[in-house]
């Protein structure tokens, strides 16, 4: 539908502003009940989304979204209602203690200060934001984003490991449409291939303990659709970050294309988050990233369509049936 529909760019902003209010609507909520009780209100997720790490993910994805609306909305008292949002999610995400929310973070302030024209100032807005960050989290913080490099002795890690292996197992016995949604959440098969992990035990694991999700968009596709899946979903997630590279290629130094520029350049980095973050979170089925996926098929309908400017020289005549005429 969407790519049917949404082929102006004010039905494209509409969509991008309904994503907003629907999803940072969450992490305002979240995040000022973790400011009015002085960091002490734990982010656990709400039942729409999932989790604390999937809502983490969530509003990482969002904080492009609404820096690009907050660009392009002249409305001031919007404008600063969108910047309150950006701070709160942000702060939503801290409160989640997600390290997968933590990565995101990461990668969207080297995203930006990457892309950006004005890299000093965003070099100076990061180290800001990084100095408030360290003074204002608690330690409790630190010691959590600190086990990152210590996978190895997370049992929280190992036992998502535990169920990649098991997903892995379950396309190799389906390999082309693999054991169905959410198959390696399902009590029988999840039992019946526990007994199996010695086929993999060249990735050295502890004796599984309970029932684990995927915990990956990627080894969640694979068990649930096996090798075809896998193929068509990664496939689908490259085809949106090459289209958005493409779109930003063909409206670059054109000032009329400035905010399909940015859109594109906003929805990839996105889309980045999700591919790095998304690893280690069950959430392949996500509906934004597959609204983000149609969106930027037709941006790049838009981008490839707009005309190419004249060959000829427009100081000189232009001749239209034998008749010279002045260039237009």
């Amino acid at each position: 539908v969407v790519t049917m529909v949404m082929t102006t760019r004010l039905r494209l902003h509409s969509l991008l502003i309904a994503l907003a209010v629907a999803l940072a609507f969450h992490g305002v909520e979240e995040g000022l009940k973790f400011l009015a009780s002085g960091g002490t209100h734990k982010v656990l997720g709400v039942r729409i989304l999932g989790d604390n790490n999937s809502l983490a993910l969530a509003e990482v994805m969002m904080l492009p979204i609404l820096a690009y609306l907050y660009k392009y909305i002249e409305n001031k008292n919007i404008r600063l209602g969108l910047l309150g949002a950006s701070i709160i999610c942000f702060i939503s995400v801290i409160g989640t203690s997600s390290r997968g929310g933590f990565i995101g973070l990461a990668i969207l302030a080297g995203g930006y200060l990457q892309t950006s024209q004005r890299k000093f100032q965003i070099a100076l807005m990061i180290v800001v934001i990084a100095v408030l960050f360290v003074w204002l989290v608690p330690d409790t913080y630190f010691e959590r984003m600190n086990t990152i490099g210590e996978a190895h002795e997370d049992s929280s890690f190992m036992g998502r490991v535990i169920a990649w292996k098991i997903s892995t197992l379950i396309a190799m016995d389906h390999p082309l449409f693999g054991g169905g949604f959410h198959a390696v959440q399902t009590p029988p098969i999840w039992l019946s291939y526990v007994p199996k992990l010695y086929i993999l035990d060249f990735i050295p694991t502890p004796p599984p303990d309970v029932l684990h999700a995927a915990h990956s968009i990627y080894f969640e596709v694979l068990g649930d659709l096996g090798f075809t899946g896998e193929a068509l979903f990664v496939t689908l997630l490259w085809t949106g970050i090459s289209n958005a590279t493409a779109i930003r290629k063909l409206t670059v130094n054109k000032p009329q294309m400035l905010w399909l520029f940015d859109m594109a350049g906003s929805l990839r980095l996105t889309l980045i988050v999700y591919a790095v973050s998304g690893a280690a979170l069950s959430m392949a089925y996500f509906e934004l990233y597959y609204l983000l996926l149609a969106m930027l098929s037709v941006m790049y309908r838009m981008a490839s369509s707009q005309p190419k400017p004249p060959e000829t020289d427009p100081a000189q005549p232009v001749l239209f049936g034998g008749r010279a005429s002045e260039g237009v």
